[in-house]
């Protein structure tokens, strides 16, 4: 399955660990996985490291917020939408 996890924090903490080892986990199970999050998130050279993760950057407010992920979504031909983070959904 193509998967994209969206993060919209990645600063560290609980939930960014747990949005880092669900996408290795997947990728181990032979998925793809795209990885959205803020451009400027303290653990995005973290998740770059990641072998098999597709890491995208989004950086706007709710409304282009919309547009980009459905644009991502198509482009990389998505089957499941994950959001870890309450403003993600």
């Amino acid at each position: 399955m193509k998967i994209i996890h969206v993060n919209s924090v990645f600063q560290g903490g609980g939930v960014d660990t747990q949005t880092l080892d669900l996408c290795a986990g997947l990728i181990g199970l032979g998925h793809e996985v795209m990885l959205l999050v803020p451009p400027r998130a303290r653990w995005v050279p973290r998740a770059k490291a990641m072998s098999g993760l597709q890491v995208e950057h989004y950086d706007g407010g709710k409304l282009g917020w919309g547009f980009e992920l459905r644009r991502l979504f198509e482009r990389f031909g998505a089957q499941i939408l994950h959001g870890h983070h309450a403003r993600d959904y």
